[in-house]
């Protein structure tokens, strides 16, 4: 670690021995090391997720204007663009990741 600047100010944080961790048994001291590129991969598979959840709330929607039941398509449009903006907030937040 270079002296006076934090592991955020490096990019990648690491997470020492546990407290309770025995000298006699240096397995249980590993280190590890999180980069923010591994911190957001979660929020690069949220992002299909999303758009899935989505994409099943337009078929569903379809489905119930079809059946005509049009409060249930309604709701579920209003769920669908609920989810795409979602969706195109998470993409702009994963292209930030990726400038950095």
């Amino acid at each position: 670690m270079v002296e006076g600047t934090s592991p955020a100010q490096q990019g990648s944080v690491q997470l020492g021995p546990h407290p309770h961790a025995s000298s006699d048994n240096p397995g249980t001291a590993a280190q590890l090391q999180f980069s923010p590129r591994q911190a957001a991969r979660p929020s690069l598979i949220a992002t299909g997720f999303t758009l899935a959840f989505a994409f099943g709330c337009l078929l569903s929607s379809v489905y119930g204007f079809l059946i005509g039941a049009w409060p249930f398509g309604v709701v579920e449009i209003i769920w669908c663009g609920v989810a795409l903006r979602k969706f195109q907030l998470r993409q702009a937040q994963a292209m930030a990741v990726r400038v950095d």
